[in-house]
Formats: C-alpha cells, sequence, structure tokens
C-alpha cells in the first residue's frame, strides 16, 4: 500500500465505503458455505480445506482494492487468470516460509552482504561480472547460486477453477447501494442495491507488435465494474492508499542476477520467469522452449544474461524538481480551459471537464443558436437531423471522458509512486520477449515509458560533465526537441548557444509568462528537464564541474532499417540512416515525407491522377506540408514488416491526433492515400536490403516463434504451427534480434570500462561525460556484429534442424531440391557497403 498524496475528498475514503458494505464477510461466508457443501475437484479441495477463509478473503479484497483505485472499469480475465491463484498460492507460501525463515533470511543475508561489494568496490566489478562474482560469494558461502525455497516445484495450482470460483464471489456477493439521487434509487428514498461486477466482452484495439506492426481487434472477456462505483464513488471519496503487488515496483536494493540458463533472477522471494510469456499464444511455455529445452550447455547465452544484469544494475532516482512541475500541470488538468496546453504536455484532461450532452432539448437550442445552416427543413426533418447530432455527440463525448478518465488514473498512479520512491535510489531489474528484447519488469515506473516517465527519472550516480559533457547536454536538448534533426551538429550546437536564456528561463518559471519554448518540442518533458540540468550547470559556476545525473541519449537513425542495409551491404540505403560519413545527418523520415508531398503536389496537379480528388480534398483539412511524425511510424517499422493495412492505421491515428475528423471517413480515406505514397517514397531507398531474411541468434539465446496452435494428433497433442503467422513474423522478429544483440553487446563493453549505460532498444543513454566512449563502443560493436557470417550461419542451421536424413528421405527430391535451394544462401549478392565506414559515421547513433 502506498498513501494517495493526491487525495483531495473531505469525504470518507472507499476503503471505509467498501468496509462498510461488508463485502470481506459476504465473501468470507460463502467461501466457507462453498467449502463445506460444493463438489469440487479433489486438487481444488487439498488447497481450500488448509487454508484460513478470512485471510483469503482479506486477501481477495485488496486485489479487489488494487483493482477499483486505478479507476479501471473492465479488467481482462486473462489477467485474473494469473492474479486470483497467487492468493491461495500466499496463503500457503507465508507458513511455509515461517518454517524456514530463520534459516533462508540468514543465509541470503550473508550472501547479500558479500555480493553488495560489487556495486561499492570498483576493482571487483572490473574483475568479474554481475553474474561471476554471485557465483563466487555463494561458492565462499558454501550455498547453492541459485539458493531459494523450492515452493512453486512441488506447489501445481489449478488455476482456472480458482479463478472461476473467486469471480463467481465477486459477480455474486459484492454488491453496494446506489448513489443518492441517481435515477434508481426508490422513489422512497429506500436504498436499492445493485452488483458491483458483471462479465462482458469487449472490444479491443491495440498495436501488435509481433504481425507486422499493424493494430489487431480483439474482442477480450473483461471483469466490468459498474458505472456508478467507478464514476460517482471512486470519484467523489477516493481511495485513500493505492495498491501494488510489490514484484511489479520497482526494487530498492540492487537485483539478484540472471544465472546460467537463466535461472535465479531479480527477486529475493519470488522466482521469476526470465521469458515473457504471450497470452496469445499460452500453449507454448517459452521458458520451458527456449531455456530448458534448447540451451544445449552453461556458457551459452551467457552474455544475454550478462547484459540483462548489467541493465538492471543501473542505480536511478527521481528527478524531484520534474516531480513538482508535473503535479503543477496535474492541478490545471481540472481547469478545462488549460485543454489546449496540457494536450502538448501528454496530461489528460480530469474526466469531470469533459461534458457529455444529457438533455436533448438543451442540446438542440444550444445547436440551432450556433448553426444558422441547418435553417429552411421543416420541423420532422430538423428534429432528425439534430437528434443524429445529440447522439453522435453524446457517444463521442461519452468516449473520450472514459479515455480520459484512464489517462487521467494512470497518471495518478506514477506520480504517487515517483513521490513515494523520492530520495531513495531504484532499480529496475529487466527480463526478455522470445526475440531476446529487453524489457524493465516493473511496468508502472521505468525509462522506457513515454515522455513524462523519462522526464521523472535521472542516474542516482552522477559524474561530472567536463567539457565534452556540457556540449553533448546542450546538444541533448536540442535533439530532444526534434526541431533541428537534418542538421549538422554544429548548427544544433549554435541553436543551443542562441537559446540559452530560453532554456534558462524554462526552467526557472515553465508555466509562467506564456512564452514557453520547452513545451512546443517534440518531448516537452524531457526537454524542461534538460533546460534544468543546463540551468543547474551554468548556475553552478564552473559548468565542466558541475556533477549531472541527466541521461544524455544517442538515437540510431531507424535502426531497422540501418541493420537491413547493412546485412545487403547496400549502400544507397546506408546513406539514408546514416551508416557512411556525411556533412549533415541524413533523416529516412524526411527524406520519404519529402517524397510523399512531391506526390501529393503532382496528384493535385494532374487531372488525370486517380489520387486527383483525394489529395485536393486533403488540402483542404492539411494546407501546409504534412508533418513528420504523420508517418515516422511507419517508415520505421517498415523494416520489422509492417503490413498495408497496419500502416493505414498507424497514419489515421496520427491525423486524428492533429484534429483530422473521421465522422464521414476523412482521416480514414486521407490515411490510405498517404500510405500508399509513404511506401512509393520507400521504393527506391533501399536496393540491396530485400534479401529474405529469417532467424539467428547472434550470441547464443535460442529462439522459437510462439505462433502455434494445439491439436489432437493420433492420441497425443502436438504444436501445430499457424503457418502464416510463422511466415510473416520472420523479417520484424529477425531484426528486433540484431537490435537487441547490438544493444547488448554495447552495454557489456561499456561495462568494463565503468560507464553507466541504460537503452530504450535502440536508443541509448549514459552520462554525458561518457557519450564519446559510448559512440565509439556502439560503432566498434556494429561493425563487429556485421562482420560475422550471420545469414550463412542461418543456413546451415537450417538445413541441419529441417532438413535432417530421416526427413530428406520421405520427402519428393524436387521438394528436397527447393527447400536447399530457400536454404542456400550462396547466392546472396551483396552491395557494395564497406562496413567499416560506420566507424566514421557522426550520425549513425547521434
Amino acid at each position: 500500500m502506498i498513501k494517495n498524496t493526491t487525495r483531495t475528498s473531505e469525504l470518507e475514503p472507499m476503503e471505509k465505503l467498501i468496509e462498510s458494505w461488508e463485502w470481506k464477510e459476504h465473501i468470507e461466508e460463502n467461501l466457507n458455505r462453498i467449502i463445506a457443501e460444493k463438489p469440487m475437484s479433489k486438487e481444488l479441495r487439498t488447497f481450500f480445506n488448509n487454508i484460513d477463509t478470512k485471510e483469503c478473503a482479506d486477501n481477495l479484497l485488496l486485489l479487489l482494492q488494487s483493482i477499483l483505485c486505478r479507476g479501471q472499469r473492465s479488467v481482462p480475465i486473462v489477467e485474473l487468470n494469473k492474479v486470483f491463484p497467487r492468493i491461495i498460492i500466499n496463503l500457503y507460501r507465508d507458513p511455509f516460509f515461517r518454517l524456514l525463515s530463520v534459516e533462508y533470511k540468514k543465509n541470503i543475508e550473508l550472501l547479500f552482504k558479500e555480493y553488495i561489494k560489487y556495486y561499492l568496490d570498483r576493482n571487483i566489478s572490473k574483475r568479474y561480472t554481475i553474474r561471476d562474482w554471485w557465483y563466487k560469494c555463494a561458492s565462499q558461502l558454501q550455498l547453492p547460486p541459485n539458493y531459494f525455497p523450492q515452493f512453486e516445484e512441488f506447489f501445481k495450482t489449478p488455476i482456472h477453477d480458482i479463478s472461476n470460483l473467486f469471480i463467481s464471489f465477486l459477480i455474486e456477493h459484492c454488491e453496494f447501494p446506489l448513489y443518492r439521487g441517481t435515477k434508481n434509487e426508490s422513489s422512497t428514498g429506500k436504498k436499492r442495491w445493485q452488483h458491483a461486477f458483471s462479465i462482458g466482452e469487449v472490444q479491443i484495439e491495440e498495436l501488435n507488435p509481433h504481425e507486422g506492426l499493424g493494430y489487431k481487434t480483439n474482442f477480450c472477456k473483461m471483469l466490468k465494474v459498474h458505472y456508478h462505483i467507478s464514476e460517482i464513488y471512486c470519484s467523489r471519496h477516493q481511495f485513500e492508499y493505492l495498491y501494488f503487488e510489490s514484484h511489479l515496483l520497482p526494487m530498492k536494493v540492487p537485483p539478484r542476477p540472471w544465472l546460467d540458463r537463466g535461472k535465479c533472477g531479480p527477486n529475493y522471494f519470488l522466482k521469476s520467469k526470465l521469458i515473457r510469456d504471450m497470452d496469445e499464444y499460452p500453449h507454448l511455455n517459452l521458458n520451458s522452449e527456449l531455456l530448458d529445452k534448447r540451451i544445449e550447455n552453461k556458457i551459452q547465452a551467457r552474455p544475454v544474461f550478462d547484459a540483462l544484469n548489467d541493465l538492471g544494475s543501473t542505480p536511478w532516482k527521481i528527478n524531484e524538481e520534474m516531480l513538482g512541475h508535473m503535479m503543477k500541470a496535474l492541478e490545471m488538468s481540472y481547469n478545462s480551459k488549460n485543454a489546449s496546453f496540457l494536450k502538448k504536455l501528454a496530461i489528460p484532461r480530469h474526466p469531470k471537464t469533459c461534458w457529455i450532452p444529457l438533455d436533448y432539448d438543451r442540446f438542440k437550442k444550444q445547436y440551432l443558436k450556433k448553426n444558422k445552416e441547418v435553417e429552411g427543413k421543416s420541423d420532422e426533418e430538423l428534429d432528425e437531423f439534430i437528434r443524429k447530432e445529440f447522439n453522435h455527440k453524446r457517444a463521442l463525448m461519452t468516449k473520450i471522458k472514459n479515455e480520459q478518465n484512464s489517462l487521467w488514473c494512470w497518471l495518478i498512479y506514477r506520480l504517487i509512486l515517483a513521490k513515494h520512491y523520492t530520495n531513495q535510489d531504484i532499480y529496475f531489474p529487466h527480463n526478455l520477449d522470445f526475440r531476446g528484447r529487453c524489457y524493465p519488469i516493473s511496468p508502472q515506473i521505468n525509462h522506457m515509458g513515454d515522455d513524462l516517465n523519462r522526464g521523472l527519472l535521472k542516474f542516482a550516480k552522477g559524474k561530472p560533465l567536463g567539457v565534452d559533457g556540457f556540449r553533448w547536454l546542450k546538444l541533448h536538448c536540442v535533439n530532444i526537441t526534434g526541431k533541428l534533426k537534418r542538421k549538422p551538429l554544429s548548427e544544433r550546437l549554435e541553436y543551443a548557444e542562441k537559446h540559452l536564456d530560453k532554456m534558462i528561463e524554462s526552467a526557472d518559471k515553465p508555466f509562467e509568462g506564456g512564452n514557453w519554448w520547452w513545451e512546443d518540442t517534440e518531448e516537452p518533458w524531457q526537454t524542461l528537464a534538460a533546460c534544468i540540468e543546463i540551468r543547474d550547470a551554468i548556475k553552478s559556476g564552473d559548468p565542466h564541474k558541475f556533477c549531472s545525473h541527466l541521461p544524455i541519449h544517442q538515437d540510431g537513425s531507424c535502426n531497422g532499417l540501418q541493420h537491413y542495409a547493412a546485412l545487403g551491404r547496400d549502400l544507397k540505403g546506408a546513406v539514408g540512416v546514416n551508416l557512411v560519413p556525411s556533412e549533415v545527418p541524413q533523416d529516412i523520415y524526411t527524406t520519404v515525407l519529402e517524397r510523399v508531398e512531391k506526390f501529393r503536389k503532382e496528384d493535385e496537379e494532374d487531372v488525370t491522377s486517380k489520387h486527383h480528388e483525394i489529395s485536393k480534398e486533403m488540402r483542404e483539412f492539411i494546407s501546409g506540408p504534412i508533418e513528420r511524425k504523420i508517418i515516422k511510424q511507419t517508415v520505421m517499422t517498415v523494416a520489422y514488416g509492417v503490413t498495408q493495412y497496419g500502416a493505414r492505421e498507424q497514419i489515421k491515428r496520427q491525423l486524428i491526433a492533429i484534429d483530422i475528423p473521421d465522422r464521414n471517413k476523412e482521416a480514414s480515406r486521407f490515411a490510405t492515400y498517404l500510405t500508399k505514397r509513404t511506401f512509393d517514397g520507400l521504393t527506391d531507398a533501399f536496393e540491396n536490403s530485400k534479401q529474405p531474411l529469417e532467424w539467428v541468434t547472434p550470441l547464443g539465446l535460442p529462439v522459437v516463434q510462439p505462433y502455434v496452435t494445439v491439436e489432437q494428433v493420433d492420441d497425443s497433442l502436438a504444436f501445430l504451427p499457424i503457418r502464416h503467422k510463422q511466415m510473416n513474423a520472420f523479417p520484424p522478429n529477425f531484426v528486433h534480434s540484431l537490435d537487441s544483440t547490438h544493444m547488448m553487446l554495447t552495454s557489456l563493453y561499456c561495462r568494463k570500462l565503468g560507464i553507466t549505460f541504460a537503452a530504450i532498444h535502440d536508443c541509448y543513454w549514459t552520462h554525458g561525460c561518457d557519450v564519446d566512449e559510448m559512440n565509439k563502443i556502439c560503432r566498434e560493436q556494429f561493425i563487429a556484429l556485421h562482420k560475422q557470417p550471420i545469414i550463412q550461419k542461418l543456413s546451415q542451421s537450417f538445413n541441419s534442424t529441417y532438413l535432417t536424413d530421416s526427413i530428406r528421405e520421405k520427402m519428393p527430391e524436387k521438394l528436397v531440391a527447393d527447400i536447399s535451394n530457400v536454404f542456400d544462401s550462396s547466392s546472396l549478392k551483396l552491395g557494395e557497403l564497406d562496413i567499416n565506414e560506420v566507424l566514421k559515421s557522426t550520425y549513425f547513433f547521434c
């Protein structure tokens, strides 16, 4: 539990209301009844016969409060299927640990005292990896490295039975009185009670990172929260505390390292999974398939585990001044007049500021007053027309209010957590997806979050800037604004020097004066954080000696396309993504955008063009040049296999974000046109990069694509691949594994030199004074990676795996020959790129 420091309500808190509704008592009473009366499986009865039902009801109530305090109106059942069984597991774990706690805690404390020396003694970190040092400490204490009571090893829970039972409790036994003054209140004034929860299906449209990076629509079974609970009670009474699962929060001590074969993991009291599960494909146990079955010896994939440990061992702290400014922005969200300003900062409006029309007569009166063009219609036609407008407006504003409510609650969550962790060092242990990409385990606050999340964080350990570091700090501030992408570093530095006064003014008075230089940028919160660091460095009297904690970013130039160009040694493509030296940076997004603008102008002028009408219509809505951000995501995800549909949805969202309407499908039609022209603009940007690419694991991490279904084959169950997903997903997954490998290699070599390193996939962070050294390592490791015979090794692997002698004997000769030809890498034609040129490229990562 964490104190809700943003609570403003003077009414009794939600916790007290829920207590008065006696949910816990009803759950406990019915749990006792069901255990005594209901037929259930032997396994389930074994679990429930040995638990304290009062404690179980307490834990279930805490879970309910954690759901309600987030402002959620629906929770996926698949999420509850993971959480509910932990209630039972925890009820067993606590007495289990009490029996072993004295010995276990004593030993783990001794082990930790030795382990922590790694972070305090530079001589140790120079000689050992984190993993090696843990092994050494465990050996000295004669403890097994993976020291942990094997609780889960014998505790197998009937997950779905427990979830179904608990969900039935919530639906049947959690009731609340309708709020005073609502329509459903009894005419006699007597309280009327309603069920707080129900089951329903919700249509969810989300980005699909594995199948062409388009958007997909799922129908998800949900536990739905009654409107009056979330809209009236929670907003008026508010929770006194917020409730979190501790294993999903940042750690206050250095995490325990991942060991050989992906064992051990960051938590000292809970086991962790190295590979993230994919809920869409629950049949395949990725941790078992990748780590237990496919890692052949204990040294395989060690660099992967070492890189994860290095990333998780970086200490962070909350930027208190930035937190104060964000709290100020939160206060502004209660006033609808601030909506346009806060939108630039990605601060949602408070849901109360979203007016939903409920009175038709009032709406009609206001509509007629504002819209004179409806005059001349008959009363019947007029009423029908305005009623349609009324229904549309009500549906639209309800949707907007729901979205703002979710975003506002998510913002509150993060700010309260940030306040809780103020003045503390925190750590973000990482794990992997099945492709080898690294992610922080904590979903609440981490440096891979949005602009607001990143603006909240800085390195816990500072370093003096030095001459080069102060230069990089100013460049970083300009880079993060997104304004001078095509300009050389010298011009960016001149721009920084020219605008130092505005940077300092922004830092001193971010919300005063109406001349907010910092907010009119691509990443406003990070820009403000950089302005504050620059101000503090200058005011210190000697910027070069100033101890800076702000991470300086170096971004890859459309990193996926960089890997494509390098694999094909495509010189033309390499120029477009800064693999070779140039006096000014090449921006593939702007290059493609210029081509799109050229096509657009030609279509407008050519009356015979099939795109003439749509291009003319679009000019009415977008009179000036198309913004770079409209097509950026699409260009960036081409390397990851984005489909035409996925690209259209990406562009459509960007158009709607700049207020292009879609009531008459304007945004949809413009998006279709811009998608076509964006792909046209990309066709001649790369020459040799379109060679067929499959799968590779350069650092030894086994990869199994989880796109399988389970079917009965003869007398047993078998995993059968989903063909189109297996095929379509190869290129994006392959490129993701390459960019992850490059990042890991850079991390490992930075650690050897004592350089603090963090990363968001293809964006690398370090202290200002270490940027030049990190850049050198980054380029060297990219070259080293692409000097490996990646595709040739893949060819050999596929031949040995999928064309074994026994398989060849069962296949027709022609089919064997065709497949062998597909796997043959000798016909691969490479371009003229000299990969060593990357070392000289200033703008490769910048």
